[in-house]
């Protein structure tokens, strides 16, 4: 891929020993868990990170387990898999607090707190209950 005044020419095609290698318009590359594409940009990556979060959530949501359960499957199954993409994309801070908000809804009803505990509450390092969200 070339960029020329802000758009992409396909001019070049580099093969190996005959094989044409795709360009990355034809086919995005992934390298570390992060997806690069033509547009170089991480918005439509962090929306699908965010509808996952969204199907996990009420995955387990829907399942018929206790509260406790679910905020166990949360912390060691779905909370890993959302740190990665905040790590390697650049997520804009009002992303991570609308996950954030999302997250604690679902953890409020899975534990029985009131919708009035702080997040504070939930993630604090001399709490009970130390859920790592910070």
């Amino acid at each position: 891929m070339v960029l020329k005044r802000g758009k992409v020419v396909d001019k070049f095609r580099f093969s190996i020993s005959g094989i044409v290698i795709p360009t990355i318009t034809e086919q995005p590359v992934k390298s570390l868990g992060k997806l690069f594409d033509s547009s170089l940009k991480d918005t439509g990556a962090i929306q699908k990170s965010n509808k996952e979060l969204g199907a996990w959530l009420t995955k387990v949501d829907k399942s018929g387990l206790p509260g406790r359960f679910k905020a166990w499957i949360y912390q060691h199954s779905i909370l890993p898999r959302v740190l990665w993409p905040l790590l390697v994309y650049a997520v804009p801070v009002t992303t991570v607090e609308s996950l954030e908000r999302r997250i604690s809804g679902f953890l409020r009803t899975w534990l029985g707190l009131p919708r009035s505990l702080t997040s504070a509450a939930l993630s604090g390092p001399s709490n009970i209950l130390q859920l790592p969200f910070r």
